[in-house]
């Protein structure tokens, strides 16, 4: 891990070594503690100290996991690929069990207030939840494909989608109607991921070609392509202190 305020990659920074490989990776919001998912199991660290502080066990592997914005919750894998549990942080129970997805579940998210979570899995369906009590509040249907990544605007009014379809389709919440469909016929691949900025203005789409397409958040046009010249984008994400 690597300070942020001061970056010297000159330093070897410490490490945290894992004896299986890492499937996901979840700061808390206030950046104390650092959680990640390997077979079947959920570690949790403390950042200053880099010493294992919580275990959470599974029956199955996370590939995601999200910390609620109070940083008291953390989203994982439940007890099947299917499901979806809400974990105390504090004491490793789970409190709330997200359960309706007839296949593997892809990607989990609170909600900016925390007060809901948004689920995208290989039904092709996206589902939004009420935290508190695991009541399923909307199903959005429209891809045709496995969906792969979920997210919500920063004012929680939108969710935007992606899926192996090839497309990425962007919800609004209020009544759960699917506001446009992105969908690039000249480089015709999955969408691994997507993303809002800051402002919610602008939203990010990074695809299995290498892509990555900023578009006009609000009106779905597309804006700029940024070409990795590499694999696969799996992840992206916004500075979160520039525009």
């Amino acid at each position: 891990m690597y300070d942020n305020a001061g970056l010297d990659t000159s330093v070897e920074p410490p490490v945290i070594l894992a004896s299986t490989p890492v499937l996901a990776v979840a700061f808390s919001p206030d950046g104390s503690i650092i959680a990640y998912s390997e077979s079947r199991i959920v570690r949790l660290f403390d950042t200053t100290s880099l010493e294992e502080i919580a275990s959470i066990d599974a029956r199955e592997s996370s590939r995601f996991l999200d910390f609620s914005p109070d940083g008291l919750s953390l989203l994982t894998v439940g007890e099947s690929r299917n499901n979806v549990q809400v974990v105390n942080v504090l004491d490793q129970t789970v409190t709330t069990l997200l359960e309706g997805h007839t296949s593997s579940v892809r990607d989990a998210i609170f909600g900016p207030d925390g007060s809901v979570i948004a689920t995208g899995a290989e039904d092709n369906s996206v589902r939004v939840w009420d935290a508190a009590t695991g009541e399923q509040l909307a199903l959005l249907s429209g891809h045709t494909g496995r969906v792969l990544s979920v997210a919500f605007s920063p004012n929680g009014d939108l969710l935007a989608s992606s899926s192996a379809d090839n497309t990425v389709r962007v919800w609004n919440l209020g009544d759960g109607s699917e506001l446009f469909s992105l969908q690039m016929e000249s480089s015709p691949r999955p969408f691994n991921v997507v993303a809002f900025s800051p402002d919610g203005s602008l939203l990010a789409g990074g695809n299995a070609n290498g892509s990555v397409y900023l578009w006009d958040a609000g009106s779905g046009d597309e804006l700029a392509l940024i070409e990795t010249g590499g694999g696969e984008v799996i992840d992206l994400a916004f500075n979160p202190a520039k525009e």
